[in-house]
């Protein structure tokens, strides 16, 4: 699932957006199910067997550096424009706790940010990060939402997932499926 509504307008203002300054052409790495995973984020085994061996695949995959991130680290100290795009999933999700699931956040959040060289790591939710026990959704807005307001040099808290970032004269429009109403009234404003 992707779990971002990315618009790429060209020739457009943005009042609410967070400019960055960029040029006409550019490059940028999209990520998208990286399901950052690991085994103390566990202590019971899934809930069914095929989610134990997705599980299973995802901290394997992950505890011997992961080849694709690897890879499109390599891609991405050649591309031109100043941040990366994560479109969601990047924790396996299903985490033993809400406070795990946080952590597992975080760490996902740092662990990919390294590879792309103080790149900005710009992300949206995606069914992964509230998919886990009671108040998963609510550690998105604990845990998440910081990290990203971080990345947007923003002083004021985030409303959930909903920001834009307009690079040049192109608009990005990151847009949080956990709240769909008021969606239409965020994108309309941006």
């Amino acid at each position: 699932i992707i779990a971002i509504f990315s618009v790429l307008l060209t020739g457009c203002t943005a009042s609410e957006a967070v400019k960055i300054p960029g040029g006409e052409s550019y490059t940028v790495t999209v990520l998208g199910d990286v399901h950052y995973d690991a085994k103390e984020y566990h202590t019971t085994k899934a809930k069914t067997p095929r989610h134990e061996e997705k599980r299973a695949r995802n901290i394997n995959q992950w505890q011997g550096n992961s080849q694709a991130i690897l890879s499109a680290a390599a891609k991405a100290s050649s591309d031109t424009a100043p941040f990366v795009i994560q479109l969601g999933d990047i924790i396996n999700g299903d985490c033993q706790t809400v406070e795990l699931q946080g952590i597992a956040m975080k760490t996902a959040f740092a662990v990919v940010k390294k590879y792309f060289n103080g790149k900005k790591l710009f992300s949206v939710c995606g069914n992964h990060e509230y998919w886990g026990p009671q108040g998963s959704n609510e550690i998105i807005d604990e845990a998440f939402v910081p990290l990203l307001q971080k990345e947007l040099g923003k002083k004021e808290k985030l409303s959930g997932t909903n920001y834009a970032v307009r690079y040049g004269k192109d608009l990005y429009i990151f847009y949080d499926l956990r709240r769909p109403t008021g969606g239409e009234e965020f994108v309309r404003k941006v």
